[in-house]
């Protein structure tokens, strides 16, 4: 009989802030913030090439679609969405997340990917940031970007999965 995706899903978020409490400690960092990623133009052209999320980003939420966005997480704090939804005349935006693993974030619309500079956990803080990187976040104050001992743990936790995930893999 399949599994309740939203209950499973609560303790997938639970196990993933339990590996990353602990890979954010093993190397000597407070917290850590993934980019979703953006799609590349093609060359001289105005379309883009398809896009494909960080996996790290699709692993803490179940967007596939979404560009500029931001997990950010802070052990022992609520899990942060920085979620990309700009004002755009040409393209539809995408939809405002409203299913039930949302709650499990805290939610914050962005209308302008560099808002989310003011709302990232990075003060006072010694930030790992993993995800393709963009010249736009170099004055942000990142401690270190895609640190190779920290994405290798995360790599080989990713390889275990949470029930969540088998019961997605079954579906």
């Amino acid at each position: 009989m399949a599994q309740d995706l939203d209950s499973l899903f609560l303790a997938h978020v639970a196990e993933l802030e339990r590996r990353t409490d602990a890979a954010l400690a093993a190397h000597g960092f407070d917290a850590i913030v993934i980019y979703s990623g953006s799609a590349g133009y093609s060359f001289l052209d105005d379309r883009t090439y398809p896009f494909r999320p960080n996996p790290h980003f699709k692993h803490w939420v179940p967007l596939t679609d979404v560009q500029q966005s931001f997990v950010a997480y802070v052990p022992g704090e609520t899990p942060q969405l920085c979620f990309h939804q700009p004002a755009d005349y040409w393209h539809k935006p995408p939809a405002v997340p409203a299913d039930a693993w949302v709650r499990r974030f805290r939610l914050e619309v962005l209308r302008d990917q560099a808002e989310a500079r003011a709302r990232l956990p990075l003060a006072g803080r010694r930030v790992a940031y993993v995800g393709e990187w963009q010249a736009a976040f170099d004055d942000w104050g990142f401690a270190a970007v895609n640190p190779p001992a920290l994405l290798n743990q995360l790599h080989y936790d990713r390889a275990v999965k949470t029930p969540y995930e088998l019961e997605c893999l079954r579906r």
